[in-house]
């Protein structure tokens, strides 16, 4: 089982409940009020949590949580009339004083004037006043600002800023708010890497066709096609990891696989990084023993465990070189954290969403064999079948179950029903138990009329050619294992029903973000790509990450799905007059 992520609480408001409540007077609110009233939320441990509590002195404490859990629900498990109340009561209080974070709240703004009022007024909350703090790409989206307790904003911006006082002149604010929000994400911590930061590879990629919106003199608009140069930066957000210091995070997070992906974060840092064994590449590729980053230092590459690109490493020019940043990130105590990796295992099947659907020139017939395997899904489980059911109400339907112990699945089911079935499959037959399994159906069949059908494939995320990479990181001309308009897929690789894929990612608007690809697999692909079991490797001679929503490498995912017919559009079309459009 991987390493569970601590999840905390905070208050969030609506700004106009802040406005009548908590401007030009102190707010008395409680957190069972809170819980009463849905303005509490559960957050994820991150920087921003990590350093508060750093600066209160309030270190949390894991092991006093999990006691008090244990005896609130022991207590909690008794029959009704043997339960005491008090106790359950007094044990949720000290829960509520290790997770309840009074010094963080997240507003939800109805309007801009709302904003401006809260921020200039300002407002207290249990004699607490907040002022701003931070907006993240995420917050910025749902119009929601995070606010904190004004005792500590100094200090906390002060190790949040990294050394940054005075560098930020010529920076856009609007980007350095979004960097800046990256110490909300959710984390978990890992062992900090040698790195190496490289320039990015940019270049055209030439005699493009691609279509422009044009605007006639008389005002009306059409599509024109025309060729174009594209500027291309080929690894955007994306580097490279050591498999030696890959093993370490796995290790760090607690995993029983090698993950092919990481997320990463730490201070303006944001990316994938993929394990690759560019220390083997160094030696018998490129045959050199060092590397030179962006500032122009030179390192020797056995004592790398991370090779960054300048688009992972958002300040970079701020500071003089990666030592200085190192002097601020060591003096404030930043630490390097992982958000997400990929699954120990890439899903059989996965559901689509309208947007994949609405862009494909369906018929009847074509909708029907479309549906089909959602329909025989959905049918599978009404008439009871043990492992259908039991797959569905797991929430396993593609084999995930495989991942897990028995008597992890017991502890971490909620519904008794589903219990109950596991030990007495008879269960199935009772009156109530079927009623509750038809009850949750009935949403999975309205999800289904809105696009939600299960087709073959998974969501993985979209690599740049590694080896590319490492041609371009130790000065070689760049040409890549992976040729153009095809891609390595080492899942589907292995499963010799599917020589094609179809690739896409939301948002999709339009048929052509629909890619068709050619598999390619060879010895030499997978002698360099052998750790890169899951996830989909793209060329760097064609613009297939910009077709799929102009997206890019820094852990965007993409379906991809083998059997094209379920995909009727794509019937008996040439591969080559796809990828030309």
């Amino acid at each position: 089982m991987s390493k569970k992520t601590d999840l905390f609480y905070i208050f969030k408001f609506n700004s106009k409940f802040l406005i009548e409540k908590a401007i030009g007077k102190d707010m008395r609110y409680t957190v069972d009020e809170a819980r009463k009233d849905l303005n509490l939320v559960s957050l994820a441990d991150n920087q921003v949590f990590h350093f508060l509590r750093k600066i209160k002195g309030t270190p949390f404490d894991r092991e006093k949580l999990d006691k008090l859990y244990k005896l609130r629900n022991d207590e909690k498990s008794l029959p009704k009339v043997k339960r005491n109340l008090v106790k359950i009561e007094k044990y949720q209080k000290q829960i509520d004083d290790i997770l309840f974070i009074p010094d963080i709240i997240t507003v939800k703004m109805s309007s801009k004037k709302d904003y401006l009022d809260l921020t200039k007024n300002g407002f207290s909350i249990n004699g607490i006043k907040f002022v701003r703090l931070v907006c993240t790409a995420a917050y910025l989206r749902r119009n929601i600002v995070g606010f904190i307790n004004e005792k500590y904003f100094k200090e906390l911006n002060e190790i949040l800023m990294c050394g940054l006082d005075g560098k930020l002149k010529e920076t856009n604010l609007g980007k350095f708010s979004a960097y800046y929000g990256l110490f909300m994400s959710a984390v978990n911590k890992v062992d900090t890497p040698r790195v190496c930061v490289i320039p990015d590879y940019e270049t055209d990629l030439r005699n493009q066709m691609v279509d422009f919106i044009v605007t006639d003199p008389d005002g009306k608009r059409h599509i024109e096609e025309r060729e174009k140069d594209m500027p291309m930066n080929w690894f955007d957000g994306m580097g490279l990891i050591s498999p030696e210091m890959a093993k370490k995070w796995q290790t760090n997070l607690g995993l029983d696989y090698l993950p092919s992906g990481f997320v990463i974060r730490s201070a303006y840092i944001k990316g994938l990084v993929v394990p690759f064994d560019f220390h083997d590449f160094a030696k018998n590729v490129a045959f050199k023993e060092t590397i030179t980053d962006a500032w122009g230092k030179e390192y020797n590459i056995e004592d790398i465990d991370v090779i960054l690109t300048i688009s992972q490493f958002k300040m970079w020019k701020a500071y003089e070189n990666w030592q200085e940043y190192l002097y601020y990130s060591n003096k404030y105590g930043h630490i390097w954290g992982v958000s997400r990796v990929n699954k120990k295992s890439d899903d059989e099947y996965v559901l689509t969403n309208y947007q994949y659907l609405q862009t494909l020139n369906l018929n009847k017939e074509d909708i029907h064999k479309l549906a089909q395997p959602t329909v025989d899904w959905i049918n599978n489980i009404g008439s009871g079948k043990l492992e259908y059911v039991l797959l569905y109400l797991l929430g396993c339907q593609n084999g995930d179950v495989d991942d897990f112990e028995a008597e992890d699945i017991l502890n971490d089911v909620e519904m008794n029903f589903v219990k109950g079935i596991m030990l007495d499959p008879d269960l199935l037959k009772d009156d109530y138990v079927r009623a509750q399994i038809y009850k949750t159906l009935k949403r999975k069949i309205k999800d289904a009329k809105i696009g939600r059908l299960w087709v073959r494939g998974n969501y993985v995320f979209q690599i740049s050619d590694p080896y590319a990479l490492c041609e371009w990181a130790f000065g070689m001309e760049v040409n890549g294992l992976v040729g153009a308009y095809k891609m390595y897929c080492n899942f589907w690789n292995t499963r010799t029903d599917s020589k094609q894929i179809l690739c896409c990612r939301s948002p999709l608007v339009h048929g052509s973000e629909h890619l068709l690809r050619e598999l390619e697999c060879t010895d030499k692909m997978k002698y360099w790509y052998k750790y890169l079991e899951s996830g989909i490797i793209n060329s760097v001679k064609d613009m297939s990450v910009v077709h799929m929503s102009d997206s890019d490498y820094d852990g965007d995912e993409n379906l991809r799905a083998a059997r094209l017919s379920a995909f009727p559009i794509y019937r008996n079309i040439d591969i080559k007059n796809v990828v030309n459009q």
